[in-house]
């Protein structure tokens, strides 16, 4: 927070908003107030041309230092100087801003000084500044417009509200970021409806407008008479003004009828980053309570708060069904943790969106590919998330800011943590459990040497995307807490914490608004009655996360269990993941010497262990891990023999996969029948048809001497961590049968998937395959761990399963030809899609074997959906990606030549059939024309692991406007990651096409890929290809074509790069002599970085890409001209003769000298000057390094 000796106490807008030719002109009133005699007033403005500054009605003088616009490096320069242009944007990538528009105090002024108040103060003092934008790049986003072929009533503008903390002040000047609140009035004018977006008042048409007209008629000539009368009823749409709807209004303008002007009054202070609004031909939809809502969220009909959906007119079916459940939620949030801080909440779904969502106060401007129709299955498990995140920023994210950068963690954590609230109610515990244990399961692979919490190292200035860790593993550190605090101090947890946190808020007890990590910590304190800075030192302020491994054993004589927990990241943690979206940062990082955070060596805190005895009862113990080993004897409860299991009567299963089985008689059982999950294909024939495997007598014998059914640790889910158990196969498997927590089901099957393949593991995975009442998560789980199973020594069991259970679930009976799809039943039709996906990981001898792959082409060709209510958009993506999958070998893999050719065409089959789905996605598109993106995407696969060639001429069609934007980018990542770096037209074309395209999404997103694309090739190498056929390898070159390397050179070379590439370190330097040759890369990337098109971010990029590919060199080069030796001289000789030659510039002159004998003898000098006219010219240039 930067102190600029004042503070912001009101700001007025009022703005001309004009769609047609993407400007806003208007002017802002801020009222400052001093905190001491100015002299100059610093504000941040970008982007804006500033006409005039008022202060207090006097005209002043002003300036601007636009870094951005002025950064200008000299003549020569080259990508070496690359921290010389960083330099100069210094000041915009800083964790605050510090002023861009100075405006002087004017001579003479008077701050006078409050006699009212106790301490030091001054009077208001006001200043009004006219001002202007034309295309702006930052900060607000125009869609259509004069020059665009979109249709006028599809025109519309938004704020983007990015990047974070700087996005404001590139439309309005104020002081941006995210710690400056203050009450706003806002008045923007529009047109009243679409036919008056280009209009003028004096109802003349002049010719551009005319022209324009003209253009935009010409779109539509190919539509029929009801398309276009349709257009005409478009041009009477009502343009509307989205923003915050507390205390709006609308009159007419006062000098222009066919404008409107709406205001809206913000009295809450709010941060100028939450300022935002949507400006187009909207329609304002309602969402109303359902029917079956609960009824406590219907108790409150006078004090609900209004939530409106803004679409086009076309879109709102669809807004509907994505966002029906918002009110529920909003009602869930405001039982669970208080009243919603504003007065009504909006949601206006936009095209070409950078984000998902851009919060703003009582508004969500979402991205239009959040809205899905009924159709579709996924997006309601996807989307639905991204939806109640937005609602819940609302609570904590705009009405609670973090205090500083560090602090970000708090409002990031609490309101995913009340998203995932909500989500436990409205999908289930099953759904919610399993998400969290596998995002626990990835901060286990990425948490290696991260920065803590609290400590982040944050790349100014910040996009979402710089904080997707942060996202992952916040949420998950509050629900460790809130375990915690629950479990041990017998308090309510964060249910009763997130309530008076923003209790607080509402009554200003928060400055400013704004949590810090002290206040959250001091507030858990309070609430629980106990210290928490054991839990906040090792899992906010420190790193990592612990390893534990368990052992134990019973002891018959003293009747106890005896258990060994020792913690062992020290020695076995793994290397960090390297990923090419992150490793420009990753390789930044390193080259900044940023700390490097170690794992710790030891965590502390309770620990809950679970022992279900021989009798089933399960009894828990919680036990405190305080050292690096901890031994503890936990007292054994049973008295008696283990009592002998019974197996149920086997159920059936429809089409040999059934329903719930029958419990049977227990008078006539010897011992107690457990009833449990996984009990089908359990008679003689299911078993033999299906080649299962049970356990044998000696197995069961040393089950039924056991003396408990298994062991849980960490039962209640309290860490995130990686433990390891030792007990044995049989106990995993009566975890999986017959406890009921999904988390010990899905560590089971985790248990079988790493332990060496056998036919007997297989039987019981796909036993929990086929028995639909365990949670379809685990199912799918359990099908990617039967191709662990699919290996020689068990005779490929696992791939007879998978074949076998897709065969009866989907395929008509006694054949492998699929039925037509069916997917009403939402759990059968996710077990469709995971079984393909499994079935093309299995390999022998490093290839997917060739039934499989059959298989897969045909699922894919004979595809049938036509009487299916539900859209195979994602199952056509599933079985294309599934198919690419099965055709990647296993490294280091050679094959003979009736192999290579057999390969050969068993992918042009498979090219084939990709192109005949990206033809279909054309002829009738899929949603956001997926097909066609993901087909793009596992060709490029293809070509990366050498097994077809590329067809730039193929994907470059799909570059071109008109396409849908997910569609251009994925072929833009084509170009990039297969060769377009080393191409000049086509390095030149997409780095064109990130300045002057019309899509805001489609520019960032195409530097966002180069960033990728250098990724790709320091991790895989130049071309980033793998091995074809015959060893060679392929990579692009100078034409874009694509250059075959022979790969049979020196093994151990090509180990020891390997090697190199595996560190971020080595990968850099490597990269560093791979492209210090690409004198084209060089002068397009730094051509690039010169470029005023490009906003901040993407201006960051590339100087991040410049930092990592080259060294930097203080050099400035001077080329000085010097004066020509020799001048042309005419002589005109007379009768047209004419001679020209060349004379010296100084002609010097030596005196003769007589000798002793009266002779005249010539100087040298002159000697050497008759000598010297002979010779040819030199051309001096003097450089000064």
């Amino acid at each position: 927070m930067t102190d600029r000796g004042f503070h912001v106490a009101h700001q007025k807008v009022s703005i001309d908003v004009n769609l047609a030719d993407h400007s806003l002109e208007g002017w802002t009133e801020l009222t400052i107030n001093p905190l001491e005699h100015l002299k100059i007033i610093r504000l941040d403005s970008r982007q804006c041309d500033i006409h005039s500054v008022l202060v207090n009605g006097r005209k002043t003088q002003f300036y601007s230092e636009d870094a951005l616009r002025n950064a200008k490096m000299f003549k020569g320069s080259n990508v070496h100087q690359h921290h010389q242009y960083r330099n100069q944007l210094e000041g915009l990538m800083q964790p605050t801003l510090q002023g861009d528009l100075i405006v002087n105090i004017p001579k003479g002024f008077r701050f006078m000084q409050d006699t009212s108040s106790t301490g030091v103060a001054y009077h208001p003092i006001t200043l009004k500044i006219d001002f202007s934008l034309r295309d702006p790049k930052t900060g607000v986003n125009f869609v259509g417009g004069q020059d665009s072929n979109i249709r006028k009533e599809f025109w519309h503008a938004y704020t983007t509200h990015s990047p974070i903390g700087q996005a404001t002040s590139n439309w309005i000047p104020c002081v941006d970021g995210l710690w400056e609140p203050c009450t706003w009035q806002i008045e923007i004018s529009v047109p009243r409806t679409v036919g008056d977006i280009m209009k003028k008042k004096d109802n003349s048409n002049n010719e551009e407008t005319a022209d324009a007209v003209s253009k935009d008629n010409e779109m539509n000539d190919n539509d029929s008479e009801d398309d276009d009368n349709e257009h005409d009823n478009n041009e009477d749409l009502e343009i509307l003004v989205v923003g915050n709807n507390t205390a709006s209004s609308e009159i007419a303008h006062p000098f222009d009828e066919r404008k409107k002007v709406v205001s809206f009054d913000m009295f809450t202070p709010v941060s100028p980053q939450h300022i935002g609004f949507a400006v187009g031909a909207f329609v304002q939809t309602p969402i109303t309570p359902n029917d079956d809502d609960d009824d406590e969220m219907n108790d409150k009909d006078d004090n609900s708060v209004p939530i409106y959906l803004y679409t086009f007119p076309h879109q709102v079916n669809d807004a509907l069904n994505s966002c029906a459940f918002l009110h529920n939620c909003l009602g869930f949030f405001t039982n669970e943790y208080g009243s919603y801080p504003f007065s009504t909440y909006s949601l206006c779904f936009v095209n070409d969106l950078e984000t998902d969502v851009a919060s703003a106060m009582g508004l969500s401007l979402c991205s239009d590919k959040l809205l899905f129709p009924p159709q579709l299955i996924d997006p309601l498990f996807i989307h639905s998330e991204t939806l109640v995140i937005a609602l819940a920023t609302q609570w904590c994210g705009v009405n609670i800011v973090p205090k500083s950068w560090s602090d970000l963690w708090v409002t990031i954590g609490v309101s995913r943590y009340m998203s995932n609230s909500y989500l436990r109610k409205l999908l289930g515990n099953n759904e919610y459990r399993f998400r969290l244990k596998k995002r626990a399961q990835e901060i286990t692979r990425v948490d290696i040497n991260k920065p803590p919490l609290a400590a982040p190292q944050l790349n100014f200035p910040l996009v979402e995307e710089d904080l997707s860790f942060l996202k992952l593993k916040a949420p998950l550190i509050l629900f460790i807490l809130d375990r915690r605090m629950t479990k041990t101090d017998r308090s309510l947890g964060l249910s009763r914490v997130l309530p008076k946190l923003f209790l607080q808020a509402m009554s200003e007890d928060l400055s400013n608004s704004c949590v810090s990590t002290a206040q959250f910590i001091r507030l858990c304190e309070r609430v629980s009655h106990n210290r928490l800075d054991s839990f906040f030192d090792q899992w906010v302020f420190a790193s990592g996360y612990p390893i534990f491994r368990v052992t134990q054993r019973f002891n018959k004589k003293r009747m106890f269990v005896e258990m060994g927990i020792r913690q062992v990241q020290n020695s076995e943690v793994g290397a960090p993941v390297m990923d090419k979206k992150d490793f420009v940062n990753d390789a930044k990082a390193v080259l900044d010497s940023d700390p490097v955070y170690p794992v710790q060596p030891i965590f502390t805190g309770p620990m809950t262990i679970r022992i279900h005895e021989a009798d089933g009862t399960p009894y828990e113990h919680v036990v405190d891990i305080k050292e690096n080993f901890t031994k503890l004897d936990i007292q054994y409860n049973t008295k008696y023999k283990r009592l002998k299991r019974k197996k149920n009567p086997p159920p059936a299963v429809p089409g040999a996969a059934g329903a719930s089985a029958q419990m049977g008689d227990l008078d006539d059982m010897d011992g107690v029948l457990l009833h449990s999950l996984g009990d089908v294909l359990q008679s003689p024939a299911e078993m033999k048809e299906w080649n299962l495997t049970d356990w044998t007598e000696e197995q069961e014998e040393r089950m039924v001497n056991e003396a408990f059914e298994w062991i849980r640790v960490d039962s209640d889910f309290e860490w995130i961590c990686k433990l390891y158990i030792n007990q044995p196969d049989y106990m995993f498997c009566s975890q999986l049968q017959q406890d009921r927590d999904v988390v010990a089901q899905y560590d089971a099957i985790e248990y079988f998937k790493a332990q060496r393949p056998s036919q007997l593991y297989s039987s019981i995975l796909v036993r929990t395959l086929m028995d639909r009442r365990y949670y379809y998560g685990l199912r799918v789980e359990a099908a990617h761990a039967l191709v662990e199973m699919a290996v020689e020594d068990t005779d490929f069991i696992g791939k007879t399963h998978l074949l076998k259970a897709f065969q009866v679930l989907y395929c008509f009976p006694g054949s492998t030809i699929p039925r037509a799809n069916d997917f009403s039943d939402f759990t059968s039709y996710f077990i469709q899609k995971a079984i393909p996906q499994a079935l093309s990981k299995i390999r022998h001898q490093g290839v997917c074997p060739p039934d499989v792959r059959n298989f897969l082409l045909d699922l894919l060709r004979y595809n049938e959906n036509s009487s299916n209510e539900f859209s195979d958009s994602y199952y056509v993506c599933t079985l294309i990606v599934s198919l690419v999958n099965s055709l990647i070998k296993s490294q280091n893999m050679t094959f003979d030549d009736d192999e290579t050719t057999k390969d050969s065409a068993f992918i042009n089959k498979v090219v084939s059939e990709i192109d005949r789905c990206c033809r279909l996605d054309g002829w009738i598109p899929s949603n956001q024309n997926m097909v066609t993106v993901t087909s793009i995407g596992q060709k490029e696969r293809l070509v990366l692991e050498g097994l077809c060639d590329p067809s730039f001429e193929g994907v470059i069609q799909y570059t071109r406007k008109g396409n849908n934007n997910d569609v251009r980018v994925a072929a833009f990542q084509y170009l990039l990651d297969l060769g377009a770096i080393r191409s000049k037209a086509l390095l030149h074309y997409a780095l064109t096409t990130s300045t002057k395209d019309s899509s805001v999404y489609v520019r960032n997103r195409l530097i966002f890929g180069l960033r990728t694309a250098i990724g790709l090739y320091a991790i895989r190498g130049t071309g980033g290809s793998r091995t074809q056929k015959g060893g060679a390898q392929a990579t692009g070159t100078q034409g874009g074509a694509m250059m075959v390397i022979d790969g049979k050179g020196n093994a151990m070379a090509q180990r020891q790069e390997a090697l190199a590439r595996s560190s971020v370190k080595g990968a850099i330097e490597l990269i560093r002599k791979e492209f210090e040759s690409e004198n084209q890369f060089k002068q397009q990337l730094w051509m690039a970085i010169n470029d005023r098109h490009y906003g901040i971010i993407s201006k960051r990029i590339l100087l991040d890409i410049c930092q990592v590919l080259y060294k930097a060199a203080d050099s400035f080069i001077v080329t000085l001209p010097t004066p020509r030796p020799k001048k042309l001289v005419a002589k005109h000789l007379g009768q047209g003769k004419m001679v020209i030659k060349r004379e010296g510039r100084l002609k010097i002159q030596i005196l003769s000298v007589k000798g002793a004998n009266g002779t005249v003898k010539k100087g040298k000098k002159e000697k050497k000057e008759k000598k010297e006219k002979k010779q040819p010219k030199i051309k001096l240039k003097v450089k000064a390094l």
